[in-house]
C-alpha cells in the first residue's frame, strides 16, 4: 500500500499562513463595504447635482398645444419624442426634436369618410 504524504496534524508554519490569509481577506471584504456604503452616502448627499430638480431643469423649448388639449401618449425613439394629443377640435400627434426642441411635424388625426 501507498501512503499519504499529507498525514498528520499541519505544521506550524502552515497553520499561520492560513491564519495570515483569513485575516487579510476579512479585512479586504470589511474595506471594500465599507468603500460602498461610503459611496452610496456621497451620493446621496449629492443628490441635487445628480438628479434634477424643480429649480434646476433648464427649459428648452415649448410646443404649442391647440386650447383644452390633453396628452394621452408620449414615445421617445432616440432624439425625437412623439406626443399624441387629444383637443375639442380633434386629435393630432407632434414630433419634436429633443436635442433641439423644434417640431419635427404635426399630424392631424381625423375620422375617415364612411364609403358608399
Amino acid at each position: 500500500m501507498t501512503e499519504a504524504s499529507d498525514t498528520g496534524p499541519p505544521k506550524p508554519g502552515h497553520v499561520r499562513l492560513l491564519k495570515i490569509a483569513v485575516v487579510t481577506m476579512g479585512i479586504l471584504i470589511l474595506a471594500g463595504f465599507g468603500a460602498v456604503v461610503l459611496r452610496i452616502v456621497h451620493l446621496a448627499s449629492n443628490l441635487s447635482q445628480v438628479a434634477p430638480t424643480a429649480g434646476n431643469i433648464e427649459l428648452r423649448a415649448r410646443l404649442a398645444l391647440p386650447p383644452g388639449a390633453v396628452i394621452r401618449l408620449m414615445a421617445l425613439s432616440g432624439d425625437r419624442l412623439a406626443l399624441h394629443y387629444d383637443a375639442p377640435e380633434g386629435a393630432g400627434i407632434a414630433v419634436v426634436n429633443i436635442s433641439t426642441g423644434a417640431v419635427v411635424s404635426r399630424l392631424g388625426i381625423v375620422p375617415e369618410a364612411p364609403s358608399r
